[in-house]
């Protein structure tokens, strides 16, 4: 994590999650983020734009220099391309199909996707 913050880089989580996404990223290992936005604590969900709009408030960012990478479509990606953010679409499986955006069948290539 020290490297992506020396790079310049903020890391953060946007969760439609029933409050408990922190605490299960600590419990991951991933507690080193920059930012966690949990839906039920902001109220408002994915793909709602004002969820996105808080993340950039969160990392500092303007919207047009920041990559949102997710595993839903609609939810993640149209969100926030509908929020003006970059997106990646994180699809393991190969499920998705074309669409509108850059997709990964891995995290990392989802990541290096984001950076480049």
């Amino acid at each position: 994590m020290s490297r992506v913050r020396d790079a310049g880089l903020v890391v953060g989580v946007i969760s439609n999650s029933n409050g408990s996404v922190q605490l299960a990223l600590e419990r991951a290992g991933l507690g080193l983020l920059d930012f966690v936005i949990d839906s039920s604590k902001v109220g408002v969900a994915k793909p709602d734009p004002r969820i996105f709009a808080a993340g950039l408030r969160a990392a500092g960012t303007r919207a047009d220099e920041t990559v949102y990478i997710g595993d839903s479509y609609f939810i993640d990606v149209v969100g926030a391309q509908r929020a003006g953010l970059h997106a990646v679409l994180f699809d393991p499986g190969g499920l998705v199909g074309d669409r509108a955006c850059p997709a990964a069948p891995a995290l990392l290539a989802a990541v290096e996707l984001a950076l480049s």
